[in-house]
């Protein structure tokens, strides 16, 4: 795997900030399945897929950032994975054109939503998963997008729609929702509107915790931030 030597949590050669959420990926993917990444970033999850679904299945990654994307492709190349296919995109409500904002600290935390730090941006390619696949079905899909998790769903509302039992696992950044004016009460509202079952992934007891509520007392983790699995039957 190319590493990015700029990524501060160590996702890139390790599994140190999040192992549990691993371990959950890797049991809920299955051999054949037909699986989507969001928010690629260099690779360390859309490897992790690849290899738990064979080439009887598929992966689609999908990664806007130019530094990233080559990272990807190269790891992607590296292990002969020819049943990943990559796409230089952000997925958004929206087909077109957007600014991406860049973290030069920690390039796996560039966002979509105007920032106020300085950052410089970049315009990068959006896309429309509706619009990208017109009658596909998966299995499981990873959304970790600094942010733009609500208007990536909003643009899937048909790929989810006929999938039928799906498995999702999604960041739950209420900072980051802010940069697009949406609460993670409006963020879970939407999930639940599509029938998933929610969990929290919770690193510090290993345990999936289930959400019956809105609430966040007490499921952020240190860093202010969780991750959910969604499933519906």
């Amino acid at each position: 795997m190319e590493v990015d030597l700029l990524d501060v949590v160590q996702n890139s050669i390790s599994t140190l900030g999040e192992p549990f959420e691993e371990e959950v990926i890797k049991s809920e993917v299955s051999e054949g399945d037909a699986v989507i990444d969001l928010g690629a970033n260099i690779g360390f999850y859309t490897l992790i897929m690849a290899e738990v679904v064979g080439e009887d299945g598929e992966v689609y990654a999908f990664e806007p950032d130019p530094p990233n994307y080559e990272k990807l492709s190269t790891s992607v190349r590296l292990n002969g994975f020819d049943h990943v296919q990559l796409e230089q995109k952000a997925a958004f409500d929206r087909t077109g054109k957007h600014d991406l904002y860049i973290s030069e600290e920690d390039r796996s935390t560039h966002h979509l939503y105007p920032s106020e730090d300085r950052r410089k941006r970049i315009t990068i390619d959006t896309v429309r998963i509706d619009e990208y696949f017109t009658d596909e079905e998966f299995d499981f899909i990873k959304i970790d997008v600094e942010g733009a998790e609500y208007r990536a769903l909003q643009g899937m509302k048909k790929t989810i729609g006929r999938s039928g039992p799906l498995k999702m696992v999604v960041e739950l950044s209420p900072p980051d929702l802010a940069g697009f004016d949406v609460t993670p009460g409006e963020y879970m509202d939407l999930l639940r509107g599509f029938g998933f079952d929610l969990y929290v992934i919770d690193e510090a007891d290993r345990e999936l915790k289930p959400v019956p509520d809105n609430r966040l007392d007490g499921r952020l983790n240190p860093l202010g931030y969780m991750n959910l699995l969604c499933v519906r039957d």
